[in-house]
This record gives C-alpha cells, structure tokens and sequence, in this order.
C-alpha cells in the first residue's frame, strides 16, 4: 500500500515524465494530430506503469532513472513514428526484424512477455495498409487499446 507522500511522489514523477514526453516533438513530427495524441497517451501510459519502480530512489537517483526511462520510451515512440510510413514497403524478413526489435524494446521497458505477437503480423497484408492503418496496427501490438485510450 502506497503512503500518501509516495502518492505524492508518484504524481509529480508523473507529471515531470508527460512533460518531458510532450516538451519532445521530434517523438510525433510527421504524424497527423490524432496519431501524434495517441501516441502520447501510449507513451504517457507507459511512463505511469514504471514510475512505481522508481518513487522509493532519492533525489539524485530518481532524475537519472527518470531521464533513462523518458529515453526509452522516447526511442519507441521514435520507432512506431518511423516505422508507420514504411511498413508496407517492408518484405517478410525486414517487417519481422523491426517489429522483433520494438517488441524486444517493450519486454525490456515493461519486464512483460511479449514474444509471439509480430507472428500475427506475418498473417496479415500489411503490404496493403496505408499509413493510418500501419500506425493502427502498431499501437495495438504494443498493447494500447485504441478504444480505451485511458487504460
């Protein structure tokens, strides 16, 4: 159970990481508002569910661990906005190396299991997909739930 000044703690840290997210446009340029916004709250949310690990480090801890996570998150959020215009011009083999290594990225961030998933993508015809649907179906491999953007 969380005290009331770990609480504290953690909605600061909060606040702190979303600003260093958004304060960082080179994370979304070139993608439209709607894309750019959900890929945010993604990022957003992923910062929420690490910050915990962080709220007992002292001072001077908590900065380095925080800028080391913003990074991270930061370098996926780079990839899916990279990734999403080259997807469908990706073969079998290269769609798979880069989706193998966001994934890989995912598991380190979060500690969770996610190997398996890019295996649907091989079943799908991303060769098909324009760049709304590539940024769609990236958002929903990396497990955010486009019709509850909060969760």
């Amino acid at each position: 159970m969380t005290t009331a000044e770990e609480k504290k703690r953690l909605r600061s840290l909060h606040k702190q990481a979303a600003e260093m997210l958004m304060d960082d446009s080179r994370l979304w340029d070139g993608l439209n508002d709607e894309q750019a916004g959900q890929l945010l709250k993604w990022g957003v949310a992923q910062m929420k569910r690490l910050l915990p690990q962080g709220v007992n480090l002292s001072e001077d801890e908590v900065e380095a661990w925080l800028d080391k996570q913003v990074t991270a998150v930061g370098n996926m959020m780079t990839e899916v906005k990279e990734l999403t215009p080259e997807l469908a011009k990706l073969d079998a083999a290269s769609l798979k190396n880069r989706v193998n290594g966001l994934l890989d990225n995912l598991q380190t961030l979060t500690g969770e299991a996610v190997k398996g998933r890019e295996q649907n993508w091989l079943r799908m015809e991303w060769t098909k997909w324009d760049a709304t649907e590539a940024f769609r179906q990236l958002l929903l491999m990396l497990g955010f739930d486009l019709d509850n953007e909060d969760a």
